[in-house]
């Protein structure tokens, strides 16, 4: 084998684009008029903040909350050793931002990839864990090139329909490194290996995006795959390293629950979280189980709770869907969150306009309309239009702050 490259530990990654909702525009309020100002001074935030600083960017997650505006709230409303509980907490971005001001954190999701991705990006990984990262990558990478050049035969664990999604030489080589993976003897190598397995392999399949169903003929060489591989598994070390230098040493991994955010009550106590820092699904706008639709086979995983009890999907608010659907679900959401709450506790929540049978939703007005009936009243809002993906008119997404008990908020620098 050759001598694998030492991950650096001294410099944060450049910043790559990637896919979020749109940001900016002008901001309205709604509210207490000192807490809407902080509200939209976090969604202005992500004008300016890098989108894949440090762990952010190693595996992607479509509409995941922009990094920047989880920093925002965190530096307002995370307090050190205190608990801050994300319930729809995707692939961690909320959870590594409280970490990094010294929460602890609990991340609640009923998508059993997305804490795995948590998993690892939240992780506090030191030089000697790096390091052997790194090699079993190199050795994996070139094992696998091996195996290409010998024409090795290894099926891939796909049903024949996955198994379209890829051209024949680029699923054998990806059925090999994934081989090769599997056989990784460490768990935690293996498994930081396998979240790079995952965050490519959309890439090299017909599909031409994770949120898009429509598929392409792509143009991949032999060994491509391979070498994007070993290069992703760098540059996790790289982003592992920037991340222990940023992360308090003292500070605890996140408590990952897999459940549906609706029975957290069985999982986080009662009036035990200080604060939350949430995106819900924007109802009718996307059906998150199959963003990951190249992913499971691949993985082993069967996302058949998710796909049953997934809130707000698009496929369950479509023609003849009944609004008070929406009500029921997004009503259980609040009052179960909202019941996690200290006494003097806050919640924040990024929500977005959505779409029943396709009639618009504004979401800050029914949380405001919903929340007295589930123990909760919105202090705040802050507002930013959106285009409308589908080319309709714009949509807003909107910053709310919530109580338990309806009276104002105060943000830990202010008493």
């Amino acid at each position: 084998m050759t001598e694998p490259r030492r991950p650096p530990s001294d410099r944060t990654p450049a910043r790559r684009r990637t896919a979020f909702a749109q940001t900016g525009g002008d901001v309205r309020r709604w509210g207490e008029a000192r807490i809407a100002d902080v509200l939209a001074d976090a969604l202005r935030a992500a004008d300016e903040a890098p989108s894949d600083a440090l762990t952010h960017g190693v595996h992607v997650y479509p509409a995941r909350m922009h990094p920047g505006i989880a920093a925002a709230l965190c530096d307002r409303f995370v307090r050190p050793g205190a608990r801050m509980l994300d319930p729809f907490c995707g692939s961690g971005t909320v959870l590594l931002e409280a970490m990094l001001r010294g929460g602890i954190t609990l991340g609640v999701d009923l998508n059993p990839l997305a804490l795995r991705i948590a998993a690892i990006k939240c992780a506090r990984v030191d030089a000697p864990q790096r390091e052997a990262v790194a090699i079993v990558a190199n050795e994996v990478a070139e094992a696998t090139l091996a195996g290409v050049r010998a024409r090795a035969h290894v099926m891939a664990p796909l049903s024949p329909e996955e198994r379209a999604y890829y051209q024949p030489h680029v699923l054998r080589e990806l059925a090999v490194l994934h081989g090769f993976i599997g056989e990784v003897p460490d768990p935690f190598v293996r498994e930081a290996l396998t979240m790079v397995f995952s965050a490519m392999i959309a890439k090299f399949s017909r599909q031409r995006a994770d949120t898009s169903d429509e598929t392409v003929e792509k143009h991949i060489g032999k060994g491509v795959p391979t070498r994007f591989f070993a290069g992703k598994a760098e540059e996790l070390c790289e982003r592992w390293a920037a991340s222990f230098e940023a992360l308090p040493p003292d500070v605890p991994a996140p408590k990952l629950i897999e459940r549906d955010v609706r029975h957290v009550g069985g999982r986080v106590r009662a009036g035990t979280v200080a604060c939350i820092i949430t995106s819900p699904p924007y109802v009718g706008t996307y059906d998150y189980v199959d963003h990951h639709a190249r992913r499971w086979e691949w993985l082993g995983l069967r996302p058949r709770a998710m796909r049953a009890h997934e809130v707000g999907a698009r496929r369950n608010y479509g023609r003849g869907a009944d609004p008070a659907q929406w009500e029921r679900e997004l009503g259980e959401v609040l009052r179960a969150t909202m019941t996690t709450l200290a006494a003097d506790g806050v919640a924040l929540w990024l929500v977005g306009d959505g779409e029943i049978a396709g009639r618009r939703i504004d979401a800050a007005t029914q949380l405001r309309q919903l929340a007295p009936s589930c123990g909760a009243a919105v202090v705040a809002i802050a507002s930013q239009p959106r285009a409308d993906w589908r080319g309709g008119e714009p949509r807003a997404e909107h910053l709310v702050l919530l109580r338990a008990d309806g009276r104002g908020a105060s943000t830990p620098d202010e008493g």
